[in-house]
């Protein structure tokens, strides 16, 4: 995670279509082991990808990986 807006609900990741990233795409943010969220991509970039939220259980930090 390389950028939160938790206004408008959505982050940036520094993974994109060059990692296999596709609109639609469902993934996952951890914090170390534990679950934190979940997203669903609706832009993609060569290395970068925006989601939006569709739930979590904690706020999602800048640093915190998407698998």
């Amino acid at each position: 995670i390389v950028s939160v807006n938790e206004e408008n609900n959505f982050v940036i990741i520094d993974v994109g279509e060059t990692e296999g990233v596709s609109l639609g795409d469902q993934l996952n943010v951890y914090r170390g082991a534990d679950y934190v969220a979940g997203l669903e991509i609706i832009q993609v970039r060569k290395d970068i990808a925006a989601a939006d939220i569709k739930s979590k259980i904690s706020s999602i930090k800048v640093g915190d990986v998407v698998r």
